[in-house]
């Protein structure tokens, strides 16, 4: 019985092992979380920077908890590869905390892509952010709603929209290095905190 539970240890032990040398050889490393705070967002107050996004908020995700550490926030990310902007949630933003926003990429593969971005910058508004930084998309990739959904972000009514001129991938969708992108952010967010 103990060689089996010994057994049933090691495997384990040796799946936990295989999966965290696995995230920490991947490109994205994880989350910094402040000592002495909360991971939960249950009572939050004003002293978080929350990342809302799609793959580039993936990407900057590191960066961006870096970025909130350094400033003694709280980081919160609720971000995911391939959303829109109507599937964003943001119950998860306190009142009173930095907001930034990753998304329109994705709405931008239709003509129509800009439509649901109003509301849902009206929906966060009604959180009570301190402020809200979006990224303009920086695809150079041809997209049909990719010039409607710029110029949407860029007269959203209490929103501060963020430009980075990041060399980008191959695909057009994506910056080639993401801490280029995160240099061009550091600024408005800081002007913001």
């Amino acid at each position: 019985m103990q060689a089996l539970l010994l057994f049933g240890f090691l495997v384990t032990g040796g799946a936990l092992a295989w999966g965290l040398s696995m995230k920490r050889t991947g490109a994205r490393p994880a989350p910094v979380n402040m000592p002495g705070l909360p991971v939960s967002v249950t009572g939050m107050d004003s002293s978080a920077l929350v990342s809302l996004g799609d793959s580039l908020g993936v990407g900057l995700s590191p960066y961006l908890a870096a970025w909130a550490a350094t400033h003694g926030l709280r980081f919160i990310e609720n971000t995911k590869v391939g959303r829109f902007t109507k599937q964003q949630a943001v119950d998860m933003v306190p009142a009173g905390a930095l907001v930034f926003v990753s998304l329109g990429t994705n709405d931008a593969t239709s003509s129509s892509g800009a439509v649901a971005l109003p509301q849902f910058a009206a929906n966060l508004r009604a959180r009570g952010p301190h402020a809200i930084v979006w990224l303009v998309p920086p695809a150079t990739k041809a997209l049909p709603g990719i010039d409607a959904v710029r110029a949407t972000i860029r007269t959203l009514p209490g929103v501060t929209a963020a430009e980075t001129a990041a060399p980008m991938r191959a695909d057009g969708l994506h910056p080639a290095s993401y801490a280029d992108v995160a240099v061009d952010l550091s600024p408005v967010l800081t002007r913001l905190v």
